[in-house]
């Protein structure tokens, strides 16, 4: 018989959000594992004693994780599902019949709490996971990605000065900066040297996002983006230390940012692990001479001439000479004490008589030279790279810190900026950080319990199994005594 479902709407129902809000639903886990009531303390100097009173800082940090955690990344849209979800509710406390707040709240909560509470927020989540045994701070993997902007082509427009100008102008802005002060005076400028001449963004920006550059990769049109970067302990890909910067920044400028947060937080690390675009000298030097082992391939320069690349050239340390591909000897001719290099040439005659000149030989050089940099840091980098823990932390990172980003970017909303701003993106960046490890943690306190209860269980079917053994002894005895 076929149903007809009728409804007619009653004027008074008997139900309660707790027994709606399943036992197994996500916001239960979040209610029993993070506990935010400390975040009412840290904000009360960012609220007045007198007028109306606001909407409990509490609540504001829940609807931002909210929303991280289910990738809403309009505010708009997360106020109306807050309206309709019955789970959402029940973990922000507000009853059927409450109205929910204007969208407007959560910008100017951003805007009032900043980047130091979401900061404090992520470093929270952190210690628990610290408690929990999820992070051991030996191994501490880094990488980056690339983050479109909030803005469009359409928006970028010529500066209306030259770019000599622009760089002073900058370097005055680098002086002022908060953020520079706050860099310690031992850090060197890893990644800061100044790019060549005539670069698009010298003369380019962006009118709706200043702080936006643009970038173009290999198979993908030019946009305006940013970078964020992340560093995760090797033990359970916890992230332990998050930075923004723009899209043109070199990498290993964050990496002093990184390995100091990193330390304030966990320790100092024993091994250093990320891709070949960290792996400049001076950022080797930086890290080596802190005592870290660098599981990083050395960066590979650039091979405009199009001819041999200095990786055809074979170094030999015994003899301090390299060996061509045609097997002929480059000596050291000379070294450059202020940049740390050596450089070594072939001899005139056997370049000009070579089978291989052409390959190998610009039509303006007598002989063919390469470069290396006359200090060990290189070598032991490559030393660790080879060893058998170097090949197995460099399969573990990528399957670790690339994890984490491509679940940010699929699930999380990293792919683009929510909103405009370096400022603007850190607080994405943290937030999204915080919410990659609560999940971590969540995993770890629900195996726990599963392993919890299948130790109850085996420990009591034990025990029926010995109370079973000890009743058929206690009936043989009897029956013994009786014949």
């Amino acid at each position: 018989m076929q149903g007809n479902k009728t409804f007619q709407s009653r004027l008074f129902y008997q139900i309660s959000l707790e027994q709606m809000v399943p036992d197994d639903h996500l916001v239960r886990h979040l209610s029993s594992v993070i506990d935010l009531s400390w975040v009412r303390c840290i904000t009360a100097s960012a609220y007045g004693s007198t007028g109306r009173p606001s909407i409990d800082p509490v609540v504001i940090a829940k609807m931002l994780l909210l929303g991280f955690f289910y990738n809403i990344s309009s505010e708009r849209q997360l106020m109306r599902d807050i309206q309709v979800n019955l789970a959402f509710r029940w973990y922000l406390g507000y009853d059927l019949d409450e109205t929910i707040p204007n969208h407007s709240v959560l910008s100017k909560a951003r805007r009032r709490l900043g980047s130091d509470f979401f900061n404090t927020l992520f470093t929270r989540v952190l210690d628990q996971c610290r408690e929990a045994g999820l992070v051991q701070g030996q191994d501490l993997f880094v990488d980056s990605t690339q983050v479109k902007a909030n803005a469009s082509l359409a928006s970028v427009t010529s500066l209306q000065y030259h770019p000599d100008s622009y760089w002073k102008q900058l370097e005055q802005d680098v002086e002022s900066d908060d953020s520079a002060k706050e860099r310690s005076d031992d850090d060197p400028p890893l990644g800061h040297q100044r790019p060549r001449i005539h670069r698009s963004n010298d003369e380019r920006r962006s009118k709706t996002d200043t702080d936006a550059t643009l970038i173009k990769r290999p198979g993908q049109s030019q946009q305006l983006g940013f970078k964020t970067h992340w560093a995760a302990d090797g033990a359970q890909g916890i992230i332990t230390s998050v930075a923004v910067s723009s899209a043109t920044d070199d990498d290993t400028a964050s990496v002093p940012d990184l390995l100091r947060q990193h330390q304030a937080h966990v320790g100092q690390p024993q091994t250093f692990t990320a891709d070949s675009a960290y792996g400049s000298h001076a950022c080797l030097e930086y890290l080596q001479t802190q005592g870290i082992q660098t599981i990083i391939r050395q960066r590979r320069g650039g091979n405009k001439h199009g001819k041999f690349s200095k990786q055809q050239f074979s170094y030999d340390p015994q003899r301090d000479v390299y060996l061509c591909p045609a097997h002929q000897v480059l000596r050291r001719h000379r070294t450059y004490q202020a940049k740390r290099k050596a450089y070594y040439r072939c001899d005139k005659t056997i370049c000009q008589t070579c089978d291989l000149r052409d390959q190998c030989v610009g039509s303006s050089q007598a002989a063919r030279q390469v470069t290396r940099f006359d200090t060990p840091y290189v070598d032991r980098a490559l030393f660790w790279c080879h060893s058998l823990k170097g090949r197995e932390l460099l399969k573990q990172r990528q399957t670790c810190i690339e994890g984490l980003f491509g679940q940010a970017k699929a699930w999380h909303g990293m792919t683009r900026a929510r909103w405009r701003g370096l400022s603007s993106l850190m607080i994405q960046s943290l937030l999204t950080a915080t919410v990659l490890n609560i999940k971590k943690l969540i995993r770890y306190r629900g195996s726990k319990r599963k392993y919890a209860h299948a130790f109850v269980s085996k420990s009591y079917r034990d025990m029926l199994l010995l109370v079973f053994i000890t009743q058929l002894l206690f009936k043989g005895k009897n029956l013994t005594n009786n014949t």
